[in-house]
């Protein structure tokens, strides 16, 4: 994923929802797999959920 797009969890961030990282790994697959419907892209891997949980943290401190 692009750095410069906001992803579902800049959103998540947003909206101030807190999850811990066993609960943002299976959300964040579901989202993506949304995301990504029809383009045949792989469906998110540990790496790219860890990074996406650390954008999800840096995230919550913009918003609050």
């Amino acid at each position: 994923m692009d750095a410069h797009v906001a992803g579902p969890e800049t959103e998540l961030a947003r909206l101030g929802i807190e999850l811990r990282y066993d609960e943002f790994v299976p959300w964040y697959r579901v989202a993506m797999q949304l995301e990504r419907a029809g383009s045949g892209r792989a469906v998110a891997d540990e790496l790219e959920c860890r990074q996406a949980f650390e954008r999800y943290e840096r995230g919550r401190t913009d918003f609050y």
